[in-house]
């Protein structure tokens, strides 16, 4: 079941634009595709699907990614390696007295991605 507070994409991976969501039954979910060259208007059933088999442009929500480690740097310039578990208590730990935590992400793509959090 797709959550439309979410971002969503095709099920190949395309970007879609939901533009309404009170169509008309039984297609109620207005939205665009971007397609190769161009964005083409799409409709869906409230549950995402176009047809009543799986098809490529059926929507889905757009994959999270996967936090693969992150790093606590100090303010001594010193740093530890992190769980991805671990990530939320890092950010009221007042006794390891980390300035930065670097978190290194895959995405659905497969691109690997970082993103520095600056704590103080």
């Amino acid at each position: 079941m797709i959550d439309w507070t979410k971002p969503v994409q095709t099920r190949d991976g395309r970007e879609v634009q939901i533009v309404r969501m009170e169509g008309v039954q039984p297609f109620p979910v207005i939205g665009y595709v971007k397609n190769k060259y161009k964005w083409d208007l799409y409709t869906w059933r409230i549950d995402g699907t176009r047809v009543a088999v799986t098809d490529s442009s059926d929507l889905i929500n757009v994959p999270e990614p996967k936090v693969l480690m992150a790093v606590g740097v100090g303010d001594d310039g010193t740093w530890s390696r992190f769980t991805a578990m671990e990530i939320a208590a890092l950010r009221t730990d007042t006794f390891l007295n980390l300035s930065h935590i670097v978190t290194i992400y895959r995405q659905p793509n497969g691109d690997v991605t970082t993103e520095i959090e600056r704590l103080k």
